[in-house]
Order: C-alpha cells, then sequence, then structure tokens
C-alpha cells in the first residue's frame, strides 16, 4: 500500500540521478545522511495523508470481466511526498560552497524534470510492479521547492514537496461480484429543492418540510414516479435520542428513517422539534434519500436546516 507507494517514488527519484557522481538516494525512516565532504544524499519519505471526499460509488474498485468480476472496497487519499536533500562541500571555502549549491541545484531539477512528465502526473509511471500492489495513484504534482540559503551544520539543504491523490486497498483482498441485470436510471438536477414551511421551531413544536421538485422525477424505463420512496432521517450533533423526530411516512428497516411515497404532486414531511430540555438554539438537519428497493437509505438528495430555540 503506502510503503510500496513510498518505495516506488524512491526508485523514481534513484533513477533519475543515476547518471550523477556522488549522490545516495535513501528512503525514510533513515536519518538524512550527512555526506563526507564532496558528496551529497538525498531522502524520500511519504510524510501526510488526508482522506478525499467522494461519493460512495467511487470507493469500489472492479476488476476482471463478466464472469469472474471482482471487487474490493477502495480510501481514496490525499497524500505529501518529500525528497530532501543535503550537500556538503569539500571545503569551506566560498568556492567550494558554490560548487556544492550548483551540484544540489541540479540535482533537484533534473528530479523536477523527471517527475514532470504526463506519466508521473497522471500517476502511470508511480504503478507498482507486483499484480496487486495495493494503491493506484491517480494524480501527482510538485507543490513547492526551494534551498536554504545558508548553511546548515556546513552543508546546503534543499527539498521538493509534492501532493498527490491515490486509492488504497489491503492487496489480495477482494470480492466476487454479482451481474448488472437492469439499471433503473432516474434524471434530475440537483440540489433537490428542499425547505422548511416554518425553518425555526420551538421544543416540542413541528414544521413541514417540502420537497418541490421530487413531481418531475422521472425512470427512463417507466412513466412518472410509479413505486418511487424517499428515506428521510434528522441529523444533529446530539445522540439520536435527543434529536428532532420525523412524525410522517411510514417504518423502514433502519429505524432512523421513515419512508415517503413519491407522486406527481410536492411531497411533505412533517418533522416534530424535541420535548427539551434546550437550553440555547441548536441547529438539526432533515436528511433526504431515495430509497432502495427493500426500503435502505440510497442516493442523498439534499437536506433542510431546522432551528430548535427553547420553547416559552
Amino acid at each position: 500500500m503506502l510503503g510500496s507507494l513510498e518505495s516506488k517514488l524512491t526508485a523514481e527519484v534513484a533513477e533519475a540521478l543515476a547518471g550523477r557522481a556522488s549522490v545516495l538516494v535513501q528512503t525514510a525512516p533513515l536519518p538524512l545522511a550527512v555526506p563526507p565532504a564532496g558528496e551529497r544524499s538525498v531522502r524520500v519519505s511519504l510524510e501526510e495523508m488526508l482522506p478525499e471526499a467522494n461519493v460512495e460509488s467511487e470507493r469500489a474498485a472492479f476488476s476482471g470481466s463478466s464472469p469472474g468480476v471482482r471487487t474490493r472496497r477502495v480510501v481514496q487519499l490525499g497524500f505529501l511526498a518529500r525528497v530532501r536533500a543535503i550537500a556538503c562541500p569539500q571545503e569551506q571555502s566560498a568556492a567550494e560552497i558554490n560548487h556544492s549549491r550548483q551540484l544540489l541545484l541540479e540535482d533537484l531539477s533534473l528530479v523536477v524534470h523527471v517527475l514532470d512528465a504526463p506519466t508521473y502526473r497522471d500517476g502511470h509511471d508511480l504503478a507498482g510492479s507486483a499484480p496487486d500492489p495495493g494503491y493506484e495513484v491517480t494524480e501527482f504534482h510538485l507543490s513547492k521547492g526551494g534551498i536554504r540559503p545558508e548553511l546548515v551544520d556546513n552543508c546546503l539543504v534543499g527539498e521538493l514537496e509534492y501532493e498527490g491523490k491515490a486509492h488504497i486497498w489491503p492487496p489480495g483482498v477482494s470480492e466476487e461480484g454479482g451481474e448488472i441485470r437492469l439499471v433503473d436510471a432516474v434524471v434530475e438536477a440537483l440540489p433537490i429543492d428542499i425547505r422548511a414551511s416554518q425553518p425555526v421551531v420551538k421544543t416540542g413544536g413541528q414544521t413541514v418540510v417540502r420537497v418541490r421538485v421530487l413531481s418531475r422525477l422521472r425512470r427512463l424505463d417507466v412513466n412518472v414516479t410509479a413505486g418511487m420512496r424517499v428515506a428521510v432521517t434528522v441529523l444533529g450533533d446530539l445522540p439520536p435520542s435527543e434529536r428532532g423526530t420525523i412524525a410522517s411516512g411510514t417504518t423502514a428497516p433502519d429505524a432512523a428513517f421513515r419512508l415517503h411515497a413519491v407522486g406527481d404532486a410536492p411531497l411533505d414531511i412533517t418533522y416534530t422539534a424535541p420535548p427539551g430540555p434546550v437550553t440555547r438554539a441548536r441547529t438539526e438537519y432533515v436528511a433526504v434519500h431515495l430509497a432502495t428497493p427493500d426500503g435502505s437509505a440510497g442516493v442523498f438528495l439534499g437536506s433542510a436546516p431546522i432551528r430548535i430555540v427553547p420553547g416559552g
């Protein structure tokens, strides 16, 4: 996974500097070695990762062909990679220091030039060599770089910082995927128009949330919206037992949701605020999802904020 990516990136940096004399390329967590006088060293490391927001369908990857299609759950991450370099002059003279600085600038320039090729920017040349490396880089680019203007312990120090995105998964972990025999497509512009008739409600009070454009939803293979339902729930910072509830609709397999049938008219959803006590105003959200055939929550359509204030 990320260890394989770090090793691959180190190998690519080493390849970029293969024609340069007196350069040692290492991988973290080894400390950046202080090279002997007149030589240089480079260390490559992955230092940060940040989950990327994405829709649920992007969390699955597919391989093979039917029959025999396999699926696996993937995580999309943003990552930061750092190439840190150090050069020690042959001696502490202006001429040797300037010479080492030029060599260090050339080293970093070569790495920047090689890793800026389109096949690196789109992740193709950062692919692992193993049949299932556990990662796939989708974006990669230089974010910043530079060389310290002063000596550090009598040596020159520079670095390059790269940002990228990748899908990762445990190698060898996948599941059999079934064949998709029917696609029930729905065409609708998002976000859906979802509004509360009274956006501010006292504790224990009610308001109606109207979903105005569901009457225009159309399936591509049948007329109007026959049999279509939405699953509605209440979201907030407090535990579910302390939030408001949906008073309209019918029960769903998940007790946190209520099912509502979709017809040609706008859909009205009744929200009941919690009875209290509420010492200060807070906001909850009535969240609307398309319901799956079994009544579970499917695609998120939108939400309406409800401000709850103390009763009086």
